[in-house]
């Protein structure tokens, strides 16, 4: 048990309870309720072993310590703290386990599934931890001044709006406490941000365009007496969704902070007590709505990824396969009658000897170079692709096939010697040349090409054959 971590999730929670008690509305009503994204964070970053820190914050937090200091000790309370502790503790551990389970090995490669998955579980845990400690103050305490009709719907939103807005940012806060190695199911929702905006004018901006919002809202709502002027609430989502589609995941977090923290303070400063709901889910729903928009520059990225892995081959930085006969065949389609065009495939030599008698690092290396070669030495026009393991493609516009052979035996004749600790050895190449007629796919002709390559491999290897 890391006892620094528990001192910092104790404290945070006993500060952010009194802090909540500020913005409260109503008697033990506010419009989100702190803690608990402070709870669901902690077992979220932490884990199970976090559970001692916050039983013993609510805990205490549920003592009248004033009259426990004046030796009126009442037992009944001490088991009203322990049965408050103990269904706020058990609600939030099960947020932000199951928030660690999905992150870790649910939906791996989605983003949006993901965190679509860890806001019900939050929700699901904020309508456990209201409804279990509106039931213990009802049928416990046998107090009636918080009725449990009236305050239960307030109750839930609020638990909702806090874990939904205050767990993000003590998550990164508690980040701090681990050690500093990457943790990749916990980083991978801030791994996306190189690809954003890090200038801070369009931030400020942004932040100024959501702040006169708020506040014009919270006015209109002061000046016009009509419920549905609250309703306009709801408009400071387009200024949010900007922020969380285009800044970083760090500054989408602080941006959502901001906001609810103005409308907590705006609300109880304006006595704006009709619309207390209203306020509370228009806060929800922007919270969770940004969950998914920060999921947007990650789709981004994916599909970039995407993209990149559909164009090019990772090992060699060459066009793939697949890249190379859409743009051969693009290039066939509008190629002029007269003009002639040659396709190679090239093997490298007994690759997998290679590879059992000098190993994969140097079989990596005799890849790599060869591909450097072609790029190096080829023309400019020419298309080239890394098929697969040790066989390229390359397509030879304006090239008639006794150019090709020249162009390609001189490659090969020119390969570099790799050398490491243990051997040095001389790359060597099996060439097939073909040439493309009119009618033909890309397709046909790299198996025109290959039956070429077998003829190099049987009549004596390291050489360039036509077909």
């Amino acid at each position: 048990m890391n006892l620094k971590q528990q001192v910092v999730v104790f404290a945070s929670w006993v500060a952010l309870f009194y802090g909540a008690s500020i913005m409260s509305y109503t008697q033990y009503i506010s419009l989100y309720y702190l803690p608990a994204g402070v709870s669901t964070a902690a077992f979220f970053v932490f884990g199970k072993r976090i559970f001692p820190a916050v039983f013993c914050a609510i805990f205490f937090v549920s003592l009248d310590l004033n009259g426990i200091l004046q030796g009126r000790f009442d037992p009944h309370q001490l088991a009203t703290a322990t049965l408050f502790a103990m269904v706020h503790t058990g609600a939030y551990a099960f947020a932000g386990l199951s928030a660690q389970f999905i992150s870790k090995h649910v939906f791996t490669n989605s983003l949006p599934a993901k965190n679509s998955m860890i806001l019900i579980c939050y929700t699901l845990a904020a309508l456990i931890a209201a409804t279990g400690a509106l039931l213990i103050w009802e049928l416990v305490t046998l107090r009636s001044d918080i009725p449990f009709i009236e305050a239960w719907l307030p109750f839930w939103i609020g638990d909702a709006v806090g874990v939904v807005v205050i767990t993000p940012l003590f998550a990164v806060l508690f980040r701090r406490l681990l050690p500093k190695q990457r943790i990749a199911w916990l980083d991978v929702y801030f791994e996306h941000d190189y690809l954003l905006n890090n200038q801070w004018g369009p931030f400020v901006f942004k932040l100024a365009a959501l702040l006169i919002t708020v506040i014009t809202v919270l006015l209109l709502d002061n000046a016009i007496a009509h419920p549905s002027i609250g309703m306009l609430i709801f408009f400071v989502a387009i200024p949010q969704f900007w922020i969380a589609f285009t800044e970083q995941t760090i500054r989408t977090i602080f941006s959502l902070i901001l906001l609810t923290v103005v409308i907590s303070s705006g609300y109880n400063f304006l006595a704006l007590g009709d619309n207390a709901v209203i306020y509370q889910i228009a806060i929800y729903f922007v919270a969770v709505t940004c969950y998914l928009g920060t999921a947007v520059p990650a789709l981004h990225q994916r599909n970039r990824d995407l993209e990149q892995d559909s164009i090019y081959n990772k090992q060699t930085g060459l066009y793939s396969a697949n890249y190379f006969e859409q743009a051969a065949n693009l290039l066939i389609a509008n190629r002029k009658p007269t003009q002639e065009l040659s396709i190679a495939v090239i093997d490298i030599d007994q690759l997998q000897q290679i590879n059992t008698e000098c190993g994969f690092s140097t079989g990596d290396t005799v890849i790599s170079q060869v591909a450097t070669a072609l790029q190096q030495h080829l023309p400019h026009h020419c298309l080239v692709a890394h098929s697969h393991g040790d066989i390229y493609w390359v397509l030879l516009p304006s090239t008639s096939v006794s150019n090709a052979v020249e162009i390609l035996d001189k490659i090969r004749r020119n390969m570099p010697f790799v050398k490491d600790e243990h051997v040095t050895l001389r790359i060597k190449l099996n060439i097939g040349v073909t040439s493309l007629h009119l009618s033909e796919t890309t397709s046909t002709a790299l198996n025109r090409a290959f039956i070429a390559l077998e003829q190099a491999k049987s009549s004596g290897r390291d050489k360039v054959c036509v077909n």
